[in-house]
């Protein structure tokens, strides 16, 4: 499912449901390297992820949704979020091609 996003709100949040969990996603952009970040907060406001830089076919903090025993981490969402372009085509996710030709799409765990 694709994350309809408002680009031009940008620093933009909004809320994410993943099965019964509420999370909080804050998308900003940085204009010294062009590029779009994400933050991750629980329902309760606690930081999971900050600063996330979005990476093509990348899913956001893919590096965390195991522990060093190979188990789900279970404080990030029961979905994963990659950005993805329609096109096939390789991207560094900018403000100008971001909502354009790359998306976030949501997927439940």
């Amino acid at each position: 499912m694709r994350i309809n996003i408002k680009k031009e709100l940008i620093p933009y949040q909004f809320q994410l449901k993943s099965k019964s969990d509420i999370f909080y996603i804050n998308l900003k952009h940085f204009a010294y390297n062009d590029r779009i970040y994400i933050d991750i907060y629980d329902e309760n406001k606690n930081l999971l992820l900050e600063n996330e830089k979005l990476i093509q076919d990348v899913p956001i903090g893919l590096y965390l949704f195991k522990d060093n025993n190979l188990t789900q981490n279970v404080f990030l969402p029961s979905a994963i979020i990659v950005p993805m372009s329609d096109n096939n085509k390789k991207y560094d996710i900018t403000f100008d091609n971001f909502c354009t030709e790359v998306f976030l799409e949501y997927f439940e765990v």
